[in-house]
């Protein structure tokens, strides 16, 4: 883990900096805010959770005293 833990800070930087890229052009074909934002947050828990699954599939499992 160490070895690319250098690489969480990059992406993070590179995808923070191109999300004006996407705004404008997503906003271009007349969508608004709230729907970029919408569409945002869901391909990024869309994202986490196959990450999470293709790392460790037991983080997914919720226990009942969790709840």
């Amino acid at each position: 883990m160490k070895k690319v833990a250098w690489f969480f800070p990059v992406s993070a930087g590179i995808l923070w900096g191109s999300v004006g890229i996407f705004i404008r052009s997503l906003s271009g074909y007349g969508m608004d805010t709230a729907t970029i934002v919408g569409s945002r947050t869901m391909i990024s828990v869309i994202l986490m959770l196959i990450g999470i699954a293709v790392i460790d599939k037991s983080q997914l499992k919720i226990r009942l005293k969790d709840l």
